[in-house]
C-alpha cells in the first residue's frame, strides 16, 4: 500500500492523519476496497482497534466522502477520488510506502517520517540547482540552474551554506503539526532506527565592544550573553533518510 504524500501533508494539517492512517490500513486489508456483509467487530479486529473506534472512522470516512454503504456492505473510494475531494492534481503521484503489518500508529509514524524525507528531497534538488549556477560543470548546468530559479521564488543558497537541512525545533512541530517535546522524541525515535542524522551546531561567538555591565544589548530569542561574548545559537542540521 502507498500513500500519497500531497494528501498526508494536507491530513497532517488538519489533524487527521489517524483517520488517513486507519483508512490506508483497511485499503490495504480489502484491495478490492470493498468489505463484502460489512461487520464491525470483524473489521475491527482486522485492522487492530476496538469496535468502537472502527465505527468511529467508518462513520468518519462515509461523512467526508472516503467511504460509501452499498447493500450492506463499505466501499473505499479510490485514491484518484480523494484525491479529487480535496484538490490534489492527478499527477501528483510522490507516495510513502507502508507494510500491510503496519499498525495504524505505526502508519502514522511512517507518514509523518515520509513529509521529512520529502522536505530533504526538496531541499537537496534546490541546493543542486544552487550547486549548478555557482559551480557549473558546464554551461547546461548553469543554465538548468539559472532556468530554475527564474521560475521560482527561492534565493540561491550561500556557498558556505551546509549540506544538510537545517531546521529549528519549532518549524519542525509545524511541518509535522506536533507539540515540539513530541519533535524531540520523534527524531530521537529516527536516530535510533537509522532514519535521520543529526549535526549539533555551535552557537557562534561574538566578543562584545562594551561589557554588557555599561551597555544595553537588544538580543534576540536565540541570543543570549555570557562572559564578555555575545553567543548566537543556531539550529541543528539534520539529514532525512
Amino acid at each position: 500500500m502507498k500513500a500519497n504524500i500531497e494528501l498526508t501533508r494536507l491530513f497532517v494539517d488538519s489533524e487527521t492523519i489517524r483517520e488517513y492512517s486507519a483508512w490506508c490500513k483497511i485499503k490495504d486489508v480489502y484491495v478490492n476496497s470493498c468489505f463484502y456483509n460489512f461487520n464491525w467487530s470483524i473489521l475491527a479486529n482486522k485492522i487492530g482497534v476496538s469496535r468502537n473506534t472502527a465505527k468511529k472512522y467508518i462513520e468518519f470516512f462515509v461523512k467526508n466522502g472516503w467511504a460509501y454503504y452499498r447493500d450492506g456492505n463499505v466501499i473505499l473510494v479510490s485514491h484518484d477520488k480523494l484525491k479529487d475531494l480535496y484538490g490534489v492534481k492527478p499527477e501528483s503521484d510522490n507516495t510513502i510506502q507502508i507494510n500491510s503489518t503496519d499498525t495504524i500508529q505505526q502508519t502514522v509514524y511512517k507518514l509523518r517520517n515520509g513529509i521529512l524525507v520529502s522536505k530533504q528531497l526538496q531541499f537537496d534538488y534546490v541546493q543542486a540547482r544552487t550547486n549548478d549556477v555557482q559551480y557549473p560543470k558546464g554551461l547546461k548546468d548553469y543554465k538548468r540552474g539559472l532556468n530554475f530559479f527564474k521560475k521560482s521564488d527561492k534565493n540561491y543558497l550561500p556557498e558556505h551554506a551546509s549540506s544538510h537541512y537545517q531546521v529549528s525545533t519549532k518549524a519542525l512541530s509545524k511541518i509535522l503539526n506536533i507539540s515540539k517535546a513530541s519533535v524531540c522524541n520523534f527524531i530521537k525515535r529516527l536516530v535510533k532506527e537509522k532514519k535521520a542524522i543529526v549535526f549539533k551546531t555551535k552557537p557562534i561567538k561574538e566578543k562584545l565592544t562594551v561589557p554588557s555591565r555599561f551597555a544595553q544589548y537588544d538580543l534576540l530569542p536565540n541570543q543570549f550573553i555570557w562572559k564578555g561574548f555575545k553567543y548566537t545559537t543556531q539550529c541543528n542540521q539534520y539529514k532525512f533518510i
